[in-house]
Protein backbone atom coordinates (compact mmCIF):
# COMPACT_ATOMS: atom_id res chain seq x y z
CA UNK A 1 0.00 0.00 0.00
CA UNK A 2 1.58 3.24 -1.09
CA UNK A 3 0.91 6.62 0.81
CA UNK A 4 0.94 10.21 -1.08
CA UNK A 5 4.03 12.60 0.44
CA UNK A 6 1.83 14.66 3.16
CA UNK A 7 1.90 18.05 2.24
CA UNK A 8 3.75 20.75 4.58
CA UNK A 9 0.81 21.68 5.72
CA UNK A 10 -0.40 18.93 7.02
CA UNK A 11 2.86 17.84 8.35
CA UNK A 12 2.65 21.32 10.81
CA UNK A 13 -0.67 20.41 11.67
CA UNK A 14 0.56 17.21 13.11
CA UNK A 15 3.94 17.90 13.92
CA UNK A 16 1.94 21.22 16.13
CA UNK A 17 2.89 24.57 17.62
CA UNK A 18 6.57 24.52 18.74
CA UNK A 19 6.86 24.36 21.77
CA UNK A 20 6.71 27.75 23.82
CA UNK A 21 5.74 29.80 20.61
CA UNK A 22 2.75 31.59 20.69
CA UNK A 23 1.35 34.71 18.84
CA UNK A 24 -2.28 35.07 16.74
CA UNK A 25 -2.89 36.49 13.42
CA UNK A 26 -0.02 38.07 11.96
CA UNK A 27 1.55 38.82 15.50
CA UNK A 28 5.42 38.02 16.44
CA UNK A 29 5.24 34.40 17.91
CA UNK A 30 6.85 34.92 21.20
CA UNK A 31 9.61 32.44 22.35
CA UNK A 32 8.28 31.84 26.36
CA UNK A 33 10.83 28.88 26.60
CA UNK A 34 13.24 29.64 29.54
CA UNK A 35 16.99 30.38 28.41
CA UNK A 36 17.63 26.65 30.13
CA UNK A 37 15.02 25.47 27.58
CA UNK A 38 16.56 27.39 24.31
CA UNK A 39 19.98 26.86 25.11
CA UNK A 40 18.91 22.69 25.38
CA UNK A 41 17.23 23.11 21.77
CA UNK A 42 20.45 25.33 20.11
CA UNK A 43 22.79 22.21 21.88
CA UNK A 44 20.48 19.15 19.94
CA UNK A 45 20.01 21.20 16.75
CA UNK A 46 24.50 21.33 16.70
CA UNK A 47 24.36 17.69 17.90
CA UNK A 48 21.96 16.28 15.05
CA UNK A 49 24.46 18.60 12.54
CA UNK A 50 27.58 17.18 13.51
CA UNK A 51 26.32 13.76 13.94
CA UNK A 52 25.21 13.31 10.43
CA UNK A 53 26.82 16.35 8.77
CA UNK A 54 29.08 13.70 6.50
CA UNK A 55 26.26 11.20 6.00
CA UNK A 56 25.75 11.47 2.20
CA UNK A 57 22.20 9.63 2.17
CA UNK A 58 19.01 10.21 4.28
CA UNK A 59 19.36 6.51 4.86
CA UNK A 60 22.39 7.25 6.71
CA UNK A 61 21.33 10.74 8.68
CA UNK A 62 18.42 8.47 9.65
CA UNK A 63 20.67 5.99 11.04
CA UNK A 64 23.21 8.11 13.09
CA UNK A 65 20.46 9.68 14.58
CA UNK A 66 18.39 6.31 15.73
CA UNK A 67 21.93 4.68 16.94
CA UNK A 68 22.51 7.83 18.82
CA UNK A 69 18.77 7.90 20.72
CA UNK A 70 18.79 4.54 21.53
CA UNK A 71 21.95 4.56 22.51
CA UNK A 72 21.77 7.45 25.09
CA UNK A 73 18.60 7.84 25.99
CA UNK A 74 17.23 5.42 28.75
CA UNK A 75 13.68 3.86 28.99
CA UNK A 76 11.95 5.63 32.24
CA UNK A 77 11.15 2.70 33.26
CA UNK A 78 10.42 4.58 37.13
CA UNK A 79 7.60 6.81 35.53
CA UNK A 80 5.83 3.79 33.09
CA UNK A 81 5.60 1.69 36.69
CA UNK A 82 4.24 4.68 38.47
CA UNK A 83 1.59 5.53 35.96
CA UNK A 84 2.91 9.33 35.41
CA UNK A 85 3.27 10.74 32.11
CA UNK A 86 7.13 11.07 30.92
CA UNK A 87 8.55 14.33 29.83
CA UNK A 88 7.46 14.50 25.86
CA UNK A 89 9.64 17.21 24.99
CA UNK A 90 13.16 17.10 23.21
CA UNK A 91 14.60 19.40 25.54
CA UNK A 92 13.77 17.70 28.39
CA UNK A 93 14.63 14.19 26.93
CA UNK A 94 18.02 15.76 25.81
CA UNK A 95 18.95 17.19 29.33
CA UNK A 96 17.62 14.55 31.59
CA UNK A 97 18.60 11.54 29.19
CA UNK A 98 15.19 9.38 30.21
CA UNK A 99 11.80 9.25 28.65
CA UNK A 100 8.90 7.08 27.74
CA UNK A 101 8.05 6.40 23.91
CA UNK A 102 6.98 9.95 23.97
CA UNK A 103 10.07 11.22 24.40
CA UNK A 104 12.13 9.19 22.27
CA UNK A 105 10.21 9.98 19.20
CA UNK A 106 10.48 13.46 19.88
CA UNK A 107 13.66 13.13 20.58
CA UNK A 108 14.27 11.67 16.93
CA UNK A 109 11.94 14.00 14.63
CA UNK A 110 13.48 17.03 16.91
CA UNK A 111 16.96 15.33 15.53
CA UNK A 112 15.97 14.38 12.36
CA UNK A 113 14.22 17.71 11.47
CA UNK A 114 17.82 19.72 11.62
CA UNK A 115 19.30 17.49 9.31
CA UNK A 116 16.41 17.53 6.98
CA UNK A 117 14.31 14.04 7.27
CA UNK A 118 10.75 14.27 7.11
CA UNK A 119 9.02 12.29 10.00
CA UNK A 120 5.20 11.57 11.21
CA UNK A 121 4.83 10.51 14.79
CA UNK A 122 2.44 7.49 14.75
CA UNK A 123 0.25 6.23 17.93
CA UNK A 124 -1.59 3.45 18.43
CA UNK A 125 -1.22 -0.34 20.41
CA UNK A 126 1.81 -2.19 20.75
CA UNK A 127 2.28 -5.89 22.11
CA UNK A 128 5.25 -4.58 24.46
CA UNK A 129 5.60 -4.97 28.62
CA UNK A 130 2.17 -4.52 29.83
CA UNK A 131 1.00 -6.39 27.27
CA UNK A 132 -1.56 -9.29 28.35
CA UNK A 133 -3.55 -11.57 25.69
CA UNK A 134 -7.09 -11.00 25.60
CA UNK A 135 -7.11 -8.07 27.08
CA UNK A 136 -8.69 -5.46 24.69
CA UNK A 137 -6.65 -2.78 23.43
CA UNK A 138 -8.86 0.03 24.67
CA UNK A 139 -6.45 3.23 24.34
CA UNK A 140 -3.41 3.70 22.52
CA UNK A 141 0.15 2.86 24.90
CA UNK A 142 2.51 3.00 22.28
CA UNK A 143 4.02 5.88 20.01
CA UNK A 144 6.84 5.21 16.80
CA UNK A 145 7.39 7.25 14.00
CA UNK A 146 7.36 6.93 9.82
CA UNK A 147 10.00 8.70 7.73
CA UNK A 148 9.97 9.66 4.01
CA UNK A 149 12.60 8.50 2.65
CA UNK A 150 13.60 7.21 -1.45
CA UNK A 151 9.90 8.06 -1.85
CA UNK A 152 8.06 6.25 0.74
CA UNK A 153 7.46 5.84 4.10
CA UNK A 154 9.65 3.75 6.49
CA UNK A 155 9.22 3.08 9.85
CA UNK A 156 11.12 3.09 12.96
CA UNK A 157 10.81 2.53 16.63
CA UNK A 158 13.62 3.67 18.83
CA UNK A 159 12.24 3.04 21.70
CA UNK A 160 12.26 -0.82 21.09
CA UNK A 161 15.56 -0.14 19.80
CA UNK A 162 16.97 1.01 22.90
CA UNK A 163 16.45 -2.05 25.16
CA UNK A 164 14.53 -4.33 27.37
CA UNK A 165 12.36 -4.61 30.94
CA UNK A 166 13.91 -6.80 32.91
CA UNK A 167 11.28 -7.37 35.88
CA UNK A 168 11.05 -3.48 36.34
CA UNK A 169 14.34 -2.58 35.21
CA UNK A 170 15.14 -0.54 32.08
CA UNK A 171 18.25 -2.65 30.62
CA UNK A 172 20.13 -0.87 27.60
CA UNK A 173 20.04 -3.30 24.68
CA UNK A 174 20.30 -1.45 21.10
CA UNK A 175 19.04 -3.53 18.54
CA UNK A 176 18.81 -2.62 14.60
CA UNK A 177 15.87 -4.76 14.29
CA UNK A 178 13.38 -1.49 14.93
CA UNK A 179 15.12 0.56 12.19
CA UNK A 180 13.48 0.75 8.67
CA UNK A 181 11.55 -2.36 9.61
CA UNK A 182 9.26 -3.88 7.50
CA UNK A 183 5.45 -2.79 7.57
CA UNK A 184 3.98 -6.51 6.78
CA UNK A 185 6.67 -7.36 10.13
CA UNK A 186 6.40 -4.50 12.43
CA UNK A 187 1.91 -4.42 12.37
CA UNK A 188 2.00 -7.94 14.02
CA UNK A 189 3.14 -5.92 17.41
CA UNK A 190 2.61 -2.27 16.13
CA UNK A 191 -1.05 -1.35 15.28
CA UNK A 192 -1.27 2.10 14.24
CA UNK A 193 -4.90 4.24 15.15
CA UNK A 194 -4.62 5.26 11.77
CA UNK A 195 -4.98 2.80 9.05
CA UNK A 196 -3.13 3.99 6.63
CA UNK A 197 0.45 4.13 8.87
CA UNK A 198 0.26 0.21 8.52
CA UNK A 199 1.53 0.67 5.00
CA UNK A 200 1.18 -3.11 4.35
CA UNK A 201 -1.10 -4.07 0.83
CA UNK A 202 -3.96 -5.92 3.21
CA UNK A 203 -4.72 -3.89 6.64
CA UNK A 204 -5.08 -5.68 9.27
CA UNK A 205 -8.17 -5.28 11.65
CA UNK A 206 -7.71 -4.42 15.32
CA UNK A 207 -9.86 -7.29 16.37
CA UNK A 208 -7.52 -9.52 14.43
CA UNK A 209 -4.59 -7.78 15.68
CA UNK A 210 -5.69 -8.59 19.53
CA UNK A 211 -6.33 -11.99 18.92
CA UNK A 212 -3.48 -12.98 17.70
CA UNK A 213 -0.38 -14.36 20.56
CA UNK A 214 2.61 -11.81 20.64
CA UNK A 215 4.76 -12.96 17.39
CA UNK A 216 8.73 -12.86 18.70
CA UNK A 217 10.89 -11.07 15.66
CA UNK A 218 13.70 -14.14 16.20
CA UNK A 219 10.77 -15.40 13.51
CA UNK A 220 11.84 -13.10 10.98
CA UNK A 221 15.64 -13.29 11.87
CA UNK A 222 15.95 -17.01 10.53
CA UNK A 223 13.70 -16.59 7.57
CA UNK A 224 10.27 -17.16 8.62
CA UNK A 225 8.20 -14.88 6.11
CA UNK A 226 5.42 -12.04 7.81
CA UNK A 227 2.58 -13.46 5.55
CA UNK A 228 2.90 -17.09 6.95
CA UNK A 229 3.67 -15.71 10.28
CA UNK A 230 0.43 -13.28 10.46
CA UNK A 231 -1.96 -16.22 8.66
CA UNK A 232 -0.44 -18.97 11.55
CA UNK A 233 -1.18 -16.32 13.95
CA UNK A 234 -4.76 -15.32 13.50
CA UNK A 235 -5.69 -19.50 12.96
CA UNK A 236 -7.51 -20.82 15.67
CA UNK A 237 -5.93 -22.65 18.27
CA UNK A 238 -2.51 -21.47 17.98
CA UNK A 239 -0.81 -20.20 20.95
CA UNK A 240 2.82 -19.65 20.33
CA UNK A 241 5.89 -20.24 18.11
CA UNK A 242 8.87 -22.00 18.07
CA UNK A 243 11.55 -21.01 20.38
CA UNK A 244 14.57 -19.87 18.16
CA UNK A 245 18.75 -20.27 18.94
CA UNK A 246 20.83 -17.47 18.52
CA UNK A 247 22.59 -19.29 15.27
CA UNK A 248 23.42 -15.66 13.63
CA UNK A 249 21.94 -14.24 10.28
CA UNK A 250 23.57 -16.97 7.81
CA UNK A 251 21.07 -19.70 8.62
CA UNK A 252 17.82 -19.65 6.96
CA UNK A 253 14.75 -21.79 7.58
CA UNK A 254 13.29 -22.39 4.63
CA UNK A 255 10.64 -24.58 5.76
CA UNK A 256 9.36 -25.45 9.06
CA UNK A 257 6.17 -25.30 11.30
CA UNK A 258 5.43 -22.13 12.01
CA UNK A 259 3.18 -22.75 15.96
CA UNK A 260 5.51 -23.73 18.32
CA UNK A 261 2.94 -27.00 19.50
CA UNK A 262 2.79 -29.68 17.55
CA UNK A 263 0.43 -32.39 17.69
CA UNK A 264 1.70 -36.05 18.87
CA UNK A 265 2.68 -38.50 15.71
CA UNK A 266 2.60 -35.02 13.34
CA UNK A 267 5.02 -35.50 10.79
CA UNK A 268 6.80 -32.81 10.54
CA UNK A 269 9.28 -31.67 7.48
CA UNK A 270 11.98 -28.92 7.52
CA UNK A 271 14.49 -27.92 5.63
CA UNK A 272 16.89 -25.13 6.32
CA UNK A 273 20.03 -23.34 4.61
CA UNK A 274 23.07 -23.89 7.34
CA UNK A 275 26.47 -22.68 5.64
CA UNK A 276 29.57 -24.55 7.35
CA UNK A 277 27.21 -27.31 9.52
CA UNK A 278 28.90 -30.81 9.56
CA UNK A 279 25.01 -32.53 10.02
CA UNK A 280 21.59 -31.32 11.75
CA UNK A 281 19.45 -33.71 13.15
CA UNK A 282 15.52 -33.29 14.47
CA UNK A 283 15.47 -34.90 18.33
CA UNK A 284 12.39 -35.71 19.48
CA UNK A 285 11.45 -38.10 22.64
CA UNK A 286 15.22 -39.28 22.53
CA UNK A 287 15.44 -40.29 18.73
CA UNK A 288 17.78 -38.99 16.18
CA UNK A 289 16.51 -38.21 12.83
CA UNK A 290 19.63 -36.79 10.21
CA UNK A 291 18.83 -34.41 7.56
CA UNK A 292 19.65 -35.18 4.18
CA UNK A 293 22.44 -32.86 2.81
CA UNK A 294 23.05 -31.45 -0.77
CA UNK A 295 24.86 -28.37 -0.32
CA UNK A 296 24.31 -25.83 2.53
CA UNK A 297 20.58 -27.35 2.49
CA UNK A 298 19.47 -30.05 4.92
CA UNK A 299 16.15 -31.55 4.05
CA UNK A 300 14.44 -34.15 6.63
CA UNK A 301 11.23 -35.27 8.31
CA UNK A 302 10.25 -37.36 11.85
CA UNK A 303 7.28 -37.84 13.47
CA UNK A 304 6.63 -35.83 16.85
CA UNK A 305 7.30 -37.92 19.86
CA UNK A 306 7.28 -37.17 23.83
CA UNK A 307 6.55 -33.40 24.81
CA UNK A 308 9.34 -31.36 22.49
CA UNK A 309 11.13 -31.62 19.14
CA UNK A 310 14.38 -29.72 18.30
CA UNK A 311 16.22 -29.02 15.18
CA UNK A 312 19.97 -29.19 16.33
CA UNK A 313 22.91 -28.53 14.02
CA UNK A 314 26.99 -28.59 14.58
CA UNK A 315 29.95 -26.99 12.24
CA UNK A 316 33.00 -28.96 13.33
CA UNK A 317 34.02 -32.35 13.91
CA UNK A 318 32.48 -35.53 16.42
CA UNK A 319 32.47 -34.32 19.81
CA UNK A 320 31.58 -30.72 18.93
CA UNK A 321 28.63 -29.69 20.61
CA UNK A 322 25.27 -29.33 18.90
CA UNK A 323 23.66 -26.41 18.60
CA UNK A 324 19.44 -25.81 18.68
CA UNK A 325 17.65 -23.46 16.12
CA UNK A 326 14.40 -24.41 16.47
CA UNK A 327 12.25 -25.87 19.62
CA UNK A 328 8.82 -26.88 19.51
CA UNK A 329 6.70 -28.35 22.01
CA UNK A 330 4.52 -31.38 21.42
CA UNK A 331 1.58 -32.47 22.91
CA UNK A 332 -1.82 -34.70 22.19
CA UNK A 333 -4.81 -33.72 21.09
CA UNK A 334 -3.67 -29.96 19.08
CA UNK A 335 -4.36 -28.99 15.75
CA UNK A 336 -1.72 -29.88 13.17
CA UNK A 337 0.60 -26.90 12.04
CA UNK A 338 1.55 -25.65 8.63
CA UNK A 339 4.67 -25.90 7.45
CA UNK A 340 7.09 -23.15 4.98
Amino acid sequence: MRLLRLPLLVMACLSGTPAGLAGQGGDRLEDRRSARQIADSVEIAALARTLAGDASSDSARASILYEWVARNIAYDAPSFFAGKDGDDTAEGVYRNRVALCGGFVAMFRRMASEVGLETVSIVGYAKGIDYVFGRSTRKPNHAWLAMYMGGEWRLIDPTWGAGVITGRTFEPRFTWEYFLVKPDELILSHFPERAQWQLVDVPLQRSDFERMHAVPRTLFAVGFSPGQVRTVALTPGVKDFPLIGLMGSHVRVLRAPVAGTIAAAADVMIEVEWPGARDVAMVTDGQWTRLDRTGDRFQGSAAAAGSTLQLVGRTGEDGTPYQTLLHYRVAPGELRTSSK
